[in-house]
């Protein structure tokens, strides 16, 4: 009795570790996502405003539903800090990066596009931030196709090793 009820604590666990998983990954995609949709904001705000990229972003800061929150906040406060916009963004896209799971292609994108923020003028920032987005637009689809195939076999790889494990405990 005591081994078949440990038996299903280890199928289980199994179990719950693979729907963990999925939920990581689809936490993970949704950060890329919010992540595009800031840089798309961004570039808007870009174009119609004639501030400095640090008062821009303090600017936006205040706003109640921005896109990737945590990231701009991290951003800002580097930049009250005394870092200079490149830097205050690599902190911050690394910060994020291991807050929904490491390094990725898409956060490497964002990195990049931060690695060079406020070295050309408006124009050349906004071409720089929509080629981003769209490159992030592409690979958001390819993972998110990726992802639903990966989801159902993950749960269920995890639950077959949790029935296998328990059937060699027996």
């Amino acid at each position: 009795m005591l081994t078949v009820f440990g038996a299903l604590l280890v199928v289980l666990g199994c179990t719950l570790v693979g729907i963990r998983n999925r939920l990581e990954s689809q936490k993970r995609l949704q950060a890329e996502k919010d992540i595009q949709a800031f840089l798309i904001m961004l570039c808007r705000r870009l174009s119609f405003q004639v501030e400095t990229l640090p008062v821009l972003l303090h600017s936006m800061k205040k706003e109640t539903h921005v896109p990737a929150k945590d990231f701009l906040l991290c951003i800002c406060d580097e930049l009250s800090t005394g870092a200079n916009c490149p830097m205050a963004w690599e902190r911050a896209i690394r910060l994020y990066e291991n807050r929904y799971g490491g390094p990725c292609q898409a956060f490497e994108i964002v990195a990049s596009v931060g690695r060079r923020l406020g070295t050309t003028d408006v124009g050349g920032e906004t071409e720089r931030l929509t080629q981003a987005t769209q490159t992030l637009a592409e690979l958001i689809k390819g993972e998110g196709e990726n992802l639903e195939k990966k989801q159902k076999t993950t749960v269920s790889l995890a639950f077959l090793t949790g029935i296998s494990l328990a059937l060699l405990c027996l």
